[in-house]
């Protein structure tokens, strides 16, 4: 497979994208300033770049416990407020809207914690 393409936007923080005609990876350009996160986190989209899963969650699952990314990640979007546009359940660009999976699992998730906790208290 071909070496990614790689988009900077001002948006979010990073995503890796297929519409079945071609494959890239938008990475926020605030990123630069941040060498050892870009780092970390273009790692990440890579491995979803060149997963055959389209739905490849074990990825994701094993970052959200990456808790030194994750305060890295923290102070970014502190830093940056326009990241937070990557906690919505869907993507946009010039391309189009897309499903954000990990997004909609981790809601999932949470809804399904919050049954379990009401549940409990009734």
């Amino acid at each position: 497979m071909k070496k990614p393409k790689i988009r900077y936007v001002s948006w979010g923080i990073a995503n890796t994208f297929n519409n079945n005609k071609e494959r890239w990876i938008e990475l926020n350009k605030n990123l630069k300033r941040y060498p050892r996160l870009k780092k970390e986190i273009l790692k990440h989209e890579l491995k979803h770049y060149y997963s055959k899963n389209r739905f490849d969650f074990l990825i994701e699952l094993n970052d959200m416990f990456n808790f030194k990314k994750q305060r890295e990640l923290s102070r970014f979007s502190r830093e940056n407020p326009s990241a937070y546009a990557q906690l919505l359940p869907f993507i946009w660009n010039k391309k189009g809207f897309f499903p954000d999976y990990f997004m909609l699992s981790y809601y999932a998730v949470l809804i399904m914690a919050v049954m379990i906790v009401i549940n409990i208290v009734m």
